[in-house]
């Protein structure tokens, strides 16, 4: 059977495709989103605790085999540098291909190893079990990784952006860039 398809002009492109801060949503936007895993070192931490009451908050998914994740990872570590002095805080939650709790761990330290990444990050479970996972069952449509949470000092899901374009990107990647760090600057912003 002959299959023929159309280029959409970008006009057709903004009816037909959901922007990246578009496709998850909270399931309820009125709970906070209050999750706890480990850390590398076992160390149980949660959105609840003391250290992150009050802040706004950047919770990303995140997989240390998943290549936009990597690109990410600077982004995250330079935005936690240049907000966190101002209130933000940012957290990771890794899920990894294997159950074996050690070799995650030590997958997550290289990472941490290679992009200098200063915020914590999570053991959130596996990719096999994220989809249940007490991370994502607050999400409607959610898909995959990376995908990045904007909480608002109460911790209600305020923005949720999908993927990561990059820098091989060019100017999608700069945009991306702009886009974020003025979500950033709304929450940071918002009254205490």
């Amino acid at each position: 059977m002959p299959w023929r398809g159309k280029r959409l002009d970008a006009a057709s492109r903004e009816t037909f495709l959901p922007g990246s801060f578009d496709i998850v949503k909270p399931r309820d936007p009125a709970a906070p989103y209050v999750v706890s895993f480990p850390d590398v070192e076992g160390r149980v931490v949660s959105t609840a605790d003391a250290r992150f009451a009050g802040k706004p908050m950047l919770v990303a998914f995140m997989g240390t085999w998943c290549p936009n994740c990597a690109d990410e990872a600077p982004f995250l570590r330079n935005l936690a540098a240049k907000y966190g002095p101002r209130g933000l805080a940012v957290l990771s939650l890794s899920f990894e291909y294997t159950d074996d709790v050690e070799r995650n761990r030590r997958q997550v330290k290289r990472f941490v190893e290679r992009f200098g990444t200063t915020h914590p990050i999570l053991l959130a479970g596996t990719t096999k079990d994220a989809a249940a996972s007490p991370a994502t069952l607050p999400l409607a449509g959610w898909e995959g990784y990376p995908t990045t949470l904007f909480l608002d000092r109460q911790h209600h899901i305020v923005k949720i952006h999908s993927g990561f374009d990059g820098p091989a990107t060019g100017e999608r990647f700069t945009n991306l860039k702009k886009e974020i760090e003025a979500e950033v600057e709304m929450l940071l912003r918002a009254p205490k």
